[in-house]
């Protein structure tokens, strides 16, 4: 899966995901997360869980999905100190 498709006329890019951990759409949900992609970069912002210890799973199925549209790293920010910095993630292939 690509994050640009294409029809007759027209292509089509995906710029921004919003994920949300639920068993089915409009019904509550646990965690949220934004996905961007800027200037080719994919940007992971925002993963807030209503679970500690879900984070992990959480963020290896996020990253499952970044690579099946075709990309083999992320960006994400932290904060240490009140300084904002920010990271990049490698993904490594299954």
């Amino acid at each position: 899966m690509s994050h640009i498709t294409a029809s007759e006329n027209w292509l089509f890019e995906i710029k921004e995901v919003r994920a949300i951990k639920t068993d089915a759409y409009g019904k509550p949900y646990s965690a949220i997360a934004d996905i961007t992609i800027v200037d080719g970069d994919v940007h992971v912002e925002g993963l807030l869980s209503k679970h500690k210890n879900g984070g992990r799973r959480d963020l290896k199925e996020i990253e499952n999905y970044i690579k099946k549209l075709g990309f083999k790293e992320y960006f994400y920010t932290r904060y240490k100190n009140g300084l904002k910095i920010k990271k990049k993630k490698k993904l490594v292939e299954c």
